[in-house]
């Protein structure tokens, strides 16, 4: 067997399937409803939401 690559190693430490029922990419997910473990996590979370916006808003717009 020949000498495996960083290549062939980065491939075979991928997520395995029972994470991602076989998928390479995650699945994008939609929610109206969200869980904080504090409520300042909550507030930081809506305090960075307009910040998030904005970035995105400029990306696409280019």
């Amino acid at each position: 067997m020949t000498k495996k690559h960083l290549d062939t190693t980065l491939v075979q430490a991928g997520r395995s399937k029972k994470y991602t029922q076989g998928s390479v990419n995650s699945v994008i997910q939609r929610a109206s409803s969200l869980v904080f473990d504090t409520v300042e996590d909550k507030k930081i979370a809506t305090r960075n939401r307009a910040k998030r916006r904005a970035v995105l808003r400029t990306s696409w717009q280019r």
